[in-house]
């Protein structure tokens, strides 16, 4: 007599590649009062300005942006 395995289901589908984590934002700290960064078009002679605007905008609101958890 011939022994005959059971078929097995397949394999579930892989997880996404590198998901994303959420941008967590700190509720319990107040925002620091002060203008956005200049959003960028693109232009890249504004990018450097962009760059330290948006440096400035976190590192002031360090507490509220950290998502290093």
């Amino acid at each position: 007599m011939e022994h005959v395995e059971p078929e097995q289901a397949p394999p579930p589908p892989a997880p996404p590649a590198n998901p994303v984590p959420p941008i967590t934002v700190n509720t319990t700290q107040k925002e620091v009062k002060m203008n956005m960064p200049t959003p960028f078009t693109g232009d890249r002679k504004k990018l450097e300005e962009f760059l330290i605007e948006t440096d400035m905008y976190l590192t002031m609101n360090e507490d509220t942006y950290n998502n290093d958890n």
